[in-house]
């Protein structure tokens, strides 16, 4: 069932504004899927995103900030 909110952002830039939306939304009772909480240094995870992104998102949200829209990334 896709029950969840994806969060996407640039990395690491936008992390604190992303970890502010997402618990914004938890606390609003959203499940909520994004790096900053679900992934762990080191690990392989664009297979566990995409699966994410397949199979449990029901609306995607990118963060958009000043540090995102200058980033050369």
């Amino acid at each position: 069932m896709r029950n969840k909110i994806f969060i996407s952002h640039a990395n690491p830039e936008d992390n604190d504004q992303a970890r502010w939306l997402g618990l914004q939304l938890m606390t609003m009772g959203y499940e909520v899927w994004c790096d900053v909480f679900n992934l762990k240094g080191g690990e392989k995870f664009w297979k566990e995103i995409e699966n994410e992104i397949r199979q449990n998102t029901c609306k995607f949200l990118y963060v958009l900030t000043r540090n995102s829209i200058g980033s050369k990334d």
